[in-house]
C-alpha cells in the first residue's frame, strides 16, 4: 500500500497501577468491552492487584484514510521510546492556585520531579524499566521511585504498564485534610509515546500518543453517565460532528449507567414514589420504562431527586446536579423527540451493551480507552482532569469522521503535565471520596458476592480509615463484577471485613 502516514493508536492510553509485580492484563481496545481478565479475576494468586497494562499498536494509512496495522515482520522493524514523569510534588495543587511545596526553591522543586527520562524497546519481547528516577525532599536522602515498565508483545506492539501504587513521604508528614499534601509522592504517571518505523530499509515517525498511568478502576463492568470519552468530544469536538446521534453509541450508555448505578450507590438505587424499589429492567429500553420523555426529563431536572445522573457536580460539591455534557443533551432531546428508533433496538440479551466486535480499529481504540474513564465531576477527577479539555494542547488534525484527533501535542505539553494537578497521593482522596463522586471507579456501596438476596449493601471501605487506606488498605479492597447475581463485590481481602 501506499502509505500517507504512520499513527498510533490509541491516541491518548490508559493504563492503571496495581500492586502485582507479576500479574497484569490488556486495558480495553474495542467499544464495549468490558471483559475481565482471561482467569476472571483482577487480581493474583497472591491477592495483589493485577495492573492494567496500555496497549498500543501502529496503523499505516493510505491517502483515503484505510488503515492496516503494522507488526513486527521480515522487512518491517519498530522502535518505541515512552517518557513516563510524576511532577504532581511540584505542581499547582488541584483546587488553588498555589503549589505544593510552596517553601521549595524552583532547583528544588526539580528535585520532586520523578523523571527517570525515556526508555526504548523495538523487536519482540523486549523490555525497559523506568527505574532511575528519584524524589528528593530537603534534609533527607533521594529515593528511587519506580514508575513502571515497558514492553513489546509478540508481534511488536507496545505495553506500558505503570507503577505498583507506591505513596510516601520520606519525612512522615501526617496526610492534609484535603487531596494535597506536600512532601508526599505517588506513581502514577504521564508521558509521550513514540515510534520509528523501517519498512523495506524506509524509515517512517509515526504520529505520536499519549499514555496515562491512573489508579485502579474498582467497578470494571460500571460505565460513567458522564465519560472522559463524552467530555473531551463535547470540548474538542465542531459542532457538526456531534450533530447527529446514534441509540446504540449514544442514548444507551446513558441508560446503562443509570442501570448499574445501583450496584455501586445504594442510594443510586432508582425508587417509585411510594419509596418501594424500582426494578432496573424499568429502566432499560424506553419502550418497557418511563419513557423518552421520562429520561429526557430527568437529564434536565435540578435540585431534587429525579435528576440524573446522580452525582456531585463540578461547579458545587455540594449538589447532586452532574450536568450531562451539552452534546449529550441534545442527543437525547432529539431521540425524545422523535416517534421511532432509527437503528437497532435495545436487545435483552445485552448486558454490557452490544456485542464486542471481533476487529480491533484505530477508531474504536481511541474511544475504548476513553469511555472507561470518569468524565464528571472533574474535581479533579480520577484518571486526568479539566487539562485534558483545552483545544490548544492538542495536534491541529481531524479524522475522517470530523473528530479530533485526541492527540497532545508533544511540542505544547511536557511528560507528567497531564497527571501533575491530580490528587498528592491519589488513595487519600479515592479514600475520602465516598459517595457520589465517581462510583464506578470508587465504589461506594456494595452488595458482597453470595449474600443472601435481602442483604443489604455494605459500604466498600469498611475496615480502613485513611491512613491505612494510603498505606496499603487500598490493594484490599474488592472488585465489583457482575455475576448471576447481578452486580457484586468479589475479591475482597479478609483484610476488608
Amino acid at each position: 500500500m501506499d502509505i500517507a502516514e504512520i499513527r498510533i493508536h490509541p491516541a491518548i492510553g490508559i493504563a492503571r497501577v496495581g500492586n502485582s509485580e507479576t500479574g497484569s492484563f490488556v486495558g480495553p481496545e474495542r467499544k464495549w468491552d468490558r471483559s475481565a481478565p482471561e482467569d476472571g479475576k483482577y487480581k493474583d494468586k497472591d491477592g495483589r492487584i493485577k495492573r492494567q497494562a496500555a496497549r498500543f499498536r501502529l496503523f499505516a494509512c493510505d491517502e483515503h484514510d484505510t488503515a492496516t496495522e503494522l507488526v513486527v515482520r521480515p522487512g518491517i522493524e519498530i522502535e518505541w521510546t515512552v517518557h513516563l514523569v510524576n511532577a504532581k510534588a511540584a505542581a499547582r495543587k488541584f483546587d488553588s492556585a498555589s503549589t505544593r511545596n510552596s517553601g521549595y526553591s524552583d532547583a528544588e522543586l526539580e528535585n520532586l520531579v520523578i523523571d527517570p527520562g525515556p526508555r526504548t524497546v523495538g523487536g519482540t519481547g523486549e523490555e525497559a524499566v523506568f527505574d532511575s528516577g528519584e524524589f528528593t525532599l530537603k534534609g533527607y536522602p533521594a529515593e528511587k521511585v519506580g514508575l513502571g515498565e515497558i514492553r513489546t508483545d509478540e508481534a511488536g506492539r507496545l505495553l506500558v504498564l505503570g507503577g505498583l501504587g507506591t505513596a510516601r513521604s520520606p519525612s512522615g508528614k501526617p496526610l492534609a485534610p484535603t487531596g494535597d499534601t506536600d512532601e508526599w509522592y505517588d506513581d502514577v504517571s504521564d508521558g509521550p509515546v513514540t515510534a520509528k518505523v523501517t519498512i523495506d530499509g524506509k524509515e517512517y515517525r509515526a504520529a505520536g500518543a499519549w499514555v496515562i498511568v491512573a489508579p485502579p478502576k474498582f467497578a470494571p463492568p460500571v460505565i460513567h453517565a458522564v465519560r472522559l470519552w463524552d467530555k473531551m468530544l463535547d470540548e474538542l469536538a465542531p459542532p457538526a460532528a456531534s450533530a447527529s446521534y446514534s441509540y446504540v453509541d449514544d442514548i444507551y450508555p446513558i441508560v446503562q449507567s443509570a442501570i448499574d448505578a445501583g450496584g455501586v450507590n445504594a442510594s443510586a438505587h432508582s425508587t417509585d414514589r411510594n419509596g418501594k424499589p424500582r426494578a432496573h429492567h424499568l429502566f432499560r429500553h424506553p419502550v418497557d420504562g418511563p419513557g423518552k420523555a421520562g429520561i429526557a426529563g430527568r437529564v434536565d431536572q435540578t435540585g431534587g431527586t429525579g435528576h440524573m445522573p446522580k452525582l456531585k457536580s463540578d461547579a458545587e460539591r455540594d449538589d447532586l446536579d452532574l450536568p450531562l455534557t451539552p452534546t449529550q443533551k441534545r442527543m437525547i432531546a432529539k431521540w425524545a423527540s422523535e416517534d421511532d428508533d432509527r437503528e437497532p433496538r435495545w436487545d435483552a440479551a445485552w448486558v454490557d451493551g452490544p456485542p464486542v466486535s471481533d476487529r480491533v480499529t484505530p477508531g474504536e481504540m481511541d474511544q475504548a480507552a476513553l469511555e472507561n474513564c470518569a468524565g464528571g465531576p472533574l474535581c479533579p477527577g480520577i484518571e486526568a482532569g479539566g487539562f485534558l479539555l483545552r483545544r490548544e494542547r492538542y495536534e491541529r488534525v481531524r479524522t475522517p469522521g470530523g473528530l479530533p484527533s485526541f492527540r497532545l501535542s508533544h511540542d505544547e505539553v511536557r511528560p507528567g503535565e497531564v497527571t501533575a494537578e491530580m490528587t498528592l497521593p491519589w488513595q487519600a482522596d479515592t479514600e475520602a471520596c465516598d459517595s457520589f463522586w465517581w462510583p464506578a471507579a470508587r465504589p461506594n456501596q456494595v452488595k458482597i458476592a453470595g449474600s443472601p438476596a435481602t442483604a443489604g449493601r455494605e459500604h466498600w471501605n469498611r475496615a480502613f480509615p485513611r491512613a491505612l487506606f494510603v498505606a496499603g488498605g487500598w490493594a484490599k479492597m474488592g472488585f465489583v463484577t457482575r455475576q448471576d447475581e447481578g452486580l457484586v463485590e468479589t475479591e475482597s481481602s479478609p483484610e476488608n471485613r
